[in-house]
């Protein structure tokens, strides 16, 4: 009766989450405690004045009170030579459910930046599953990126904006006419053998690997009926016709490492079948030589080593023999 081999695995599923926002080109995380913010408060110092009158004077008299401004921590872009670019020092919460989830997107949301719509905001999740059995183990990473893009403003006529909102401006303008430039690159396909500059803004850098990498990206164009926003909205539906042409090399290099794994575990099955013919008949030729009287078992013992390197010549000449592409 042929023996039957179980082979017992289970798989781990880990969640975690991130929250940044791309402000002026700035990284700021969006998930950092409460407690730390409060504490840069409390060290924090400015000066304002006041006008009170000075009973003990009997005239005006002046209130100092001094505070320091509230300083954001700003993180920075890591590139890693695996897994590509990454924020250094970025906070990942686990999460279990979709109400974890949602918590820490409103958490997120309060700590943005005054005017919600200066900056750009990235919520990422992570998936990370790990596969162990009896005789082998595995992990795999995947990442779901949310994006929200800031909108590009035109400064209507007459209008006196201040000077922070233009500063604010032409930050925003310029990472969407950056991301607009990548987006050209390589729906046009020149991005083939040709230098694509990804970092030139962090918008772009950060999603790199969600325009050229192995993943499927989905676009939604934001546009509105009015008149007088006909100019913005023709700007950005060619902005998305340009992503729609972008063609990334997902399923080719799912399909081509489907393959490949194919190849190989039929070459394993084929190359133990072999070890196992060639010990099996190994075997039974030194049993039949002791039994027939034709040698003895010292010598057999000699010539099992002569036995073997045929063996072994001949596994190494079929070995040889197997496709190239399985190599």
């Amino acid at each position: 009766m042929p023996v039957q081999h179980r082979i017992f695995f289970f798989i781990i599923l880990f969640q975690q989450v991130s929250y940044l926002e791309i402000y002026q080109e700035k990284i700021r995380d969006l998930l950092v405690e409460k407690k730390m913010e409060q504490r840069e408060e409390e060290s924090g110092v400015t000066c304002s004045f006041s006008q009170t009158e000075s009973p003990s004077a009997g005239g005006r008299g002046t209130n100092f009170s001094f505070r320091r401004p509230i300083k954001k921590d700003y993180i920075r872009i890591r590139e890693h030579p695996v897994t590509g670019p990454s924020v250094e020092g970025l906070i990942w919460k686990d999460v279990a459910t979709y109400g974890e989830m949602d918590k820490l997107v409103k958490k997120g949301t309060a700590n943005r930046t005054l005017a919600t719509n200066r900056g750009h905001t990235l919520f990422t999740v992570k998936l990370t599953r790990m596969q162990k059995n009896e005789k082998s183990k595995g992990t795999s990473v995947s990442f779901i990126n949310l994006v929200d893009l800031a909108g590009s403003e035109k400064m209507a006529l007459g209008q006196k904006p201040l000077v922070e909102r233009t500063y604010e401006s032409r930050y925003i303008n310029r990472s969407l006419a950056q991301l607009n430039d990548v987006f050209t690159n390589l729906s046009s396909g020149r991005s083939n053998g040709k230098f694509v500059s990804y970092r030139s803004s962090a918008l772009t850098w950060l999603l790199r690997e969600s325009l050229c990498g192995s993943t499927k990206t989905i676009l939604v164009a934001n546009i509105s009926p009015a008149e007088q926003d006909f100019q913005e909205s023709v700007h950005t539906l060619k902005c998305a016709a340009k992503a729609k042409r972008i063609h990334g090399p997902s399923n080719q290099d799912s399909d081509t490492k489907k393959q490949i794994c194919m190849k190989m575990d039929e070459e394993i099955r084929t190359l133990q079948y072999l070890i196992a013919d060639l010990t099996k008949n190994t075997t039974q030729s030194s049993s039949e030589l002791i039994k027939h009287g034709k040698k003895s078992p010292d010598e057999v013992e000699i010539l099992r080593p002569t036995r073997e390197a045929d063996g072994r010549s001949c596994f190494e000449n079929v070995f040889q023999r197997r496709p190239a592409s399985w190599r």
